[in-house]
């Protein structure tokens, strides 16, 4: 007499489904956060690099690059990679850095505060900030596409900086923080206008150098 292979019973489908289930919803937020981490730290070592780059730059000609640039600026028109007549430039200093984005897509740029006269965390010195921005290059501002999740921003800061959004060289903002976590009002050069650093959720900036 020919036997039937014996099936799996309802019951012991489910009991299966269940336990990939588990293992899916132990599993899958590891691997998330791995990659999350993989990439702030990625983005960190493109901020350091950057900051090695500017530098140099201020070692050599005892200025600040003399402008923002940011994506999509070009080669011709970044001071890191073309001496646009300046005394004592020795680049280029990256030369590829006019073109670099962020690894959640948003621009990496730099931000001369110290070219007009803007404090950046209050302690009397005009500041150079590197400046991770939200917003990806060629789309509008109000778009956002580049914004960075916070809890990669924390990675970051832990990684240059102190691990926290609202002190130290590096600062951003979190879900509790409606400005950009005590930036402070800043006197804009030449005039009473008060100025206040504010990142928008998703941005970090990061002071530089002090002259």
């Amino acid at each position: 007499m020919i036997q039937r292979a014996r099936g799996f019973t309802l019951i012991e489908l489910l009991v299966v489904i269940s336990i990939i289930s588990i293992l899916s919803s132990i599993v899958l937020p590891s691997l998330n956060q791995a990659r999350v981490k993989a990439k702030a730290t990625a983005t960190a070592e493109q901020v350091r690099q950057l900051h090695n780059s500017i530098a140099f730059y201020i070692s050599d000609t005892k200025i600040y690059p003399p402008f923002r640039c940011i994506p999509p600026c070009d080669v011709n028109g970044d001071p890191l990679a073309s001496p646009m007549g300046v005394s004592g430039w020795n680049g280029p200093y990256r030369p590829s850095f006019y073109n670099t984005v962020h690894n959640w897509g948003g621009a990496i740029g730099y931000t001369p505060f110290p070219s007009s006269g803007l404090d950046f965390d209050g302690d009397g010195i005009k500041d150079y900030l590197i400046d991770l921005d939200d917003d990806v290059p060629g789309e509008g501002w109000e778009l956002n596409h580049g914004q960075i999740p916070v809890s990669a921003l924390r990675i970051i800061d832990g990684i240059i900086d102190d691990g926290n959004l609202s002190t130290g060289q590096a600062r951003g903002r979190d879900e509790t923080d409606l400005c950009g976590a005590g930036m402070g009002a800043l006197t804009g050069n030449g005039s009473n206008t008060q100025w206040e650093i504010c990142p928008a959720t998703g941005e970090l900036y990061i002071k530089l150098l002090s002259l």
